[in-house]
């Protein structure tokens, strides 16, 4: 299990390492997830007896969970931001 999710988070970030462009791996990251998520929604379903429909409905359903989990994952950091706003300072040496 330890193995499969870190294959499943290792995924998305290939591109940063792949591409130089960071805006261009960040969106490439998004796309590979999004493949990610519905690949392996449609799979769960299938490997459990789902009909063809049922299991592109699993994938759509992980696609949303997913995304969703992102948003949440998004507006914490941003809330604790406006909290406790982080500065990065620079020193010589």
């Amino acid at each position: 299990m330890s193995i499969a999710y870190f294959i499943g988070g290792l995924l998305p970030m290939i591109p940063y390492f792949a591409i130089a462009d960071v805006f261009n791996a960040f969106y490439t990251s998004i796309g590979v997830t999004i493949a990610i998520l519905l690949v392996f929604g449609y799979v769960k379903a299938a490997a459990t007896g789902c009909t063809k429909l049922d299991s592109c409905v699993s994938a759509l359903h992980t696609l949303g969970v997913g995304a969703f989990a992102a948003a949440v994952s998004y507006a914490v950091v941003r809330a604790v931001n406006r909290i406790a706003p982080s500065y990065c300072v620079l020193t010589d040496g």
